[in-house]
């Protein structure tokens, strides 16, 4: 099937479909389980492990077009980027962490005073899990270490750089393409400018690389950096702060847009897309 052609025939609200019926299926599976056998439900790795299946369901949905539009796998990842800019790479990255820790920082600052309770409960949450908090908190954090390194960045990648990016360009332009699936990309991570602004860079890291390889590396040593920071930080998390002293580490915020805001615009004005910008896999 031609290229072109293979991704006007996709369709995206299929998988939308498969992510509904499996949340429907959880849910049911769940209140089964709370109410036959008296299990706690509520615990953190049940969910985790259920987000495990969600990500295979949308990896099978992926591996499912791939087969059925006879796409060209190779072209559509790409070779491995024997000799890229990796130094480079790791500065980009770490910098839209900062930029986007940063956006956090303020974001909830101004919904302290909006929302309170659901400020205080995002700034107190505690990435490391222990056995007040969890019945197998090995298991959990392992879990958790693993998902964000390893299953979410090849999933995540191959999903919105890989098919949305491509679908979307065929149906409006690559333009329109890499604004709206970056914007799709922060709406799902609830944060819609630090991860919205995250998904544009790795966009632009796919074209101009012509890899999925890029991308996925980012991604994960975006992830593997947060996790580190945050498992290392975790003494300080457990302990129980106000929520005026919550608010009062807003400066660092600023301060962590002041020095990463100028190197976010400028490659964002360098690598502006235009509505003629081919994809690797069209090119």
């Amino acid at each position: 099937m031609e290229r072109l052609e293979a991704f006007r025939v996709l369709k995206l609200r299929g998988l939308l479909i498969w992510v509904l019926l499996f949340i429907l299926f959880v849910i049911l599976v769940l209140k089964i389980t709370k109410r036959v056998f008296l299990l706690d439900v509520s615990d953190p790795t049940v969910y985790i492990v259920f987000t495990y299946f969600l990500y295979g369901i949308i990896m099978i949905w992926i591996l499912r077009c791939i087969t059925k539009l006879q796409l060209d796998w190779k072209t559509l990842l790409g070779s491995f980027p024997n000799n890229y800019q990796w130094l480079k790479l790791i500065f980009t990255v770490i910098t839209l962490l900062i930029f986007s820790s940063g956006t956090f920082l303020l974001i909830f600052y101004g919904l302290s005073f909006v929302i309170p309770a659901y400020a205080y409960a995002n700034m107190s949450e505690n990435e490391y899990l222990t056995a007040s908090q969890t019945a197998i908190p090995l298991l959990y954090n392992v879990l958790d270490c693993l998902f964000g390194v390893v299953v979410a960045p090849i999933v995540e990648e191959l999903l919105f750089r890989g098919m949305i990016l491509h679908r979307l360009t065929v149906k409006w332009n690559s333009k329109y393409a890499i604004l709206i699936s970056s914007l799709l990309f922060g709406f799902i991570h609830f944060d819609i400018i630090g991860k919205s602004i995250f998904g544009f860079f790795m966009a632009i890291l796919y074209i101009k690389s012509k890899s999925l390889f890029v991308p996925i590396i980012a991604h994960a040593v975006h992830n593997a950096v947060a996790s580190w920071v945050r498992y290392s930080s975790s003494d300080v998390v457990n302990v129980s702060l106000s929520m005026e002293e919550y608010r009062s580490v807003v400066w660092i915020g600023i301060f962590a847009l002041c020095i990463t805001a100028p190197f976010i615009i400028a490659f964002m004005s360098k690598n502006w897309p235009k509505k003629n910008l081919k994809l690797p896999y069209f090119a």
